[in-house]
Order: structure tokens, then C-alpha cells, then sequence
């Protein structure tokens, strides 16, 4: 991120979601996104899926910091 420092949004499209998760497979969302989420700085994101389906994530989605 240091490195480009002209990037004004991010969207982060996550397939997976989709898909039935697991507890296990939450945790590893949220544990891979928090990282990713603490070195964005002042980039602004979103995320999304095309299949409007992510309830098993849903409340570990609205939580973190997209």
C-alpha cells in the first residue's frame, strides 16, 4: 500500500462467501481481513458479492472495517 499512494478505493469481491462457511472458515475470513483492513490506511473499500448470499459471514462482515 505504501507504494501507491494515488488509490482512492479498493473493492474486495469475495466469492466464497457464498458458499455455506463453516465456523472455521468465518474465523478465517475475519483473521485474513482484519490484517488486510489494518494496512489500508486511508483507502477507501467495500465488499461485496455478485450473488447477494453471505449470510453465514454476514455479522463478521458488518463488524469489520470495510
Amino acid at each position: 500500500m505504501e507504494k501507491c499512494n494515488d488509490i482512492e478505493w479498493i473493492q474486495i469481491e469475495e466469492p466464497q462467501l457464498v458458499t455455506d462457511q463453516t465456523e472455521k472458515d468465518i474465523k478465517l475470513f475475519e483473521e485474513v481481513y482484519t490484517e488486510i483492513l489494518k494496512i489500508r490506511k486511508d483507502v477507501k473499500s467495500s465488499a461485496s458479492d455478485i450473488f447477494r448470499r453471505c449470510e453465514d459471514c454476514y455479522g463478521t462482515i458488518i463488524e469489520l472495517d470495510f
